[in-house]
């Protein structure tokens, strides 16, 4: 906390004691909040240069780094959330745009939990899963050369390499990476559902539906079937269009039959634009083909 905010927020706490009641004073909360924008925005700053530094030199280091910048986040944004309620009665503000500004600060996620060994525990999943994506080799079935992720994609992709090599390198990069980060996950979503509830959502889903401002008494999953089956019929005829090329290059053996459509256009892309692994793709017995009922 700098001295300024320090000061101003001295100032406003006296000014709430001696009033005995929280403020609604545009002025004010118009101060405080633009110097809760300017310390958030170093902060944030923090996190973001943390990561580049981490995702692009991967070592524990700067893996340590950027938690502490995130944690760091978290803190100073408990921190705000718990000063802006004692001192403004910010639903009530005469200003709707300030009061619209109030209400998205006041909205941390997860910062919400006090808990730091919860926080340093949900950052080191996060941190854990993407190294081992990134860091993870598979070995070359012909040469026995290590491959990391980036060539395991271009090899996928490329006319020139046979589907036995291609079907090798996806089962195994599989078990190197996808197989170790599938616990870890499940672990992270449990937790990151714990988490929330304390900021009063029912599950992470829905604070991630939250950042689109539903409408009051809108619903999101019904906005999202609509905007879905309107698109649907040009993801067909895409879809079709593609198959169709890709089967005047590529022995029609490796294509599903009957044909089904991927839940994503990236799957799309997976399944039939030069990855070709559909058998491997296919899901479980008995499993959904998707999240929703489409």
């Amino acid at each position: 906390m700098t001295r300024r905010s320090l000061l101003l927020s001295c100032l406003l706490l006296a000014a709430v004691s001696l009033a005995g009641s929280k403020s609604t004073n545009v002025t004010e909360a118009t101060l405080w909040f633009e110097q809760f924008s300017g310390e958030h925005r170093i902060l944030l700053n923090k996190v973001v240069e943390a990561s580049w530094a981490s995702n692009t030199d991967i070592n524990q280091e700067n893996e340590k780094a950027e938690l502490a910048a995130r944690l760091q986040l978290s803190q100073f944004m408990l921190s705000k959330r718990q000063e802006m309620d004692k001192l403004f009665d910010w639903a009530h503000l005469g200003n709707e745009r300030l009061k619209r500004m109030f209400t998205k600060a006041a909205d941390i996620g997860t910062s919400i939990v006090t808990d730091e060994a919860k926080q340093t525990r949900f950052g080191q999943l996060r941190s854990d899963m993407i190294r081992i994506q990134s860091t993870a080799t598979v070995e070359h079935p012909d040469t026995g050369e290590p491959i990391p992720l980036s060539r395991v994609v271009s090899l996928m992709a490329s006319p020139d390499v046979s589907e036995a090599v291609k079907k090798a390198l996806w089962s195994r990069w599989r078990d190197a990476s996808g197989r170790p980060v599938k616990q870890m996950y499940e672990e992270y979503v449990d937790l990151a559902n714990e988490m929330i509830k304390e900021a009063g959502y029912a599950n992470f889903a829905k604070y991630w539906q939250s950042w689109y401002e539903p409408k009051e008494g809108q619903d999101f999953e019904q906005v999202m079937a609509e905007l879905f089956n309107g698109l649907l019929p040009l993801y067909k005829e895409l879809h079709g269009y593609v198959r169709h090329a890709l089967m005047q290059k590529y022995p029609a053996s490796i294509f599903r039959r009957p044909v089904t459509f991927p839940d994503t256009f990236s799957d799309t892309c997976g399944a039939d634009a030069g990855t070709i692994w559909s058998r491997l793709r296919n899901r479980f017995p008995m499993s959904r083909r998707s999240t929703s009922p489409k």
